[in-house]
């Protein structure tokens, strides 16, 4: 098992209950997209630095970047202690979680008098619909909501947030 093929999905940061089971911060930006976890293997590199497999038994996820996993192989406290601190991993090939870009690092990009103006966004907020990006103009906080009426394109590559209409919302 070679790490290229694998993805980190967090760190275990705490353990609990009489049968070992862990709490795993995901990492910035991952979503779970797949809740067939029983179905699939996780990974942590021992002390020897060698991938070892863990079976999942069964999981919740009591917050979007929080996973508490019971692993079958893990049956008690002190044998999930030796995996705090620990990053664990999943094959990539199995597509249980994806990423989602961290808009902190784009510009917003419009035409105001026919110029064109880039902005940073300064927050981002998702109001359970769609996500709002945040920025100051003129002295004044703009939030633009991530809809088609607003965003024309989301530019990956260049990192770049291109919108429409601003004046209805400034």
């Amino acid at each position: 098992m070679n790490l290229e093929s694998l993805i980190k999905i967090g760190n275990v940061v705490n353990t609990f209950g009489r049968k070992g089971s862990i709490k795993v911060l995901l990492a910035k930006n991952l979503i779970l997209v797949d809740e067939q976890l029983a179905t699939h293997f996780f990974f942590y590199e021992d002390e020897y630095r060698i991938m070892q497999p863990l079976r999942i038994e069964s999981y919740s996820q009591s917050q979007v970047n929080l996973l508490v996993i019971k692993f079958r192989d893990i049956d008690s406290l002190s044998s999930a202690e030796r995996l705090k601190n620990a990053d664990i991993y999943s094959l990539k090939t199995d597509n249980l979680f994806t990423s989602t870009p961290d808009y902190l690092s784009y510009e917003i990009v419009f035409k105001l008098d026919n110029h064109q103006v880039n902005v940073k966004v300064s927050a981002v907020m998702n109001n359970g619909l769609y996500d709002l990006f945040q920025f100051f103009w003129d002295n004044q906080e703009v939030w633009i909501p991530n809809v088609a009426e607003y965003v024309v394109n989301i530019d990956d590559n260049e990192q770049k947030i291109y919108v429409q209409h601003l004046e209805r919302l400034i």
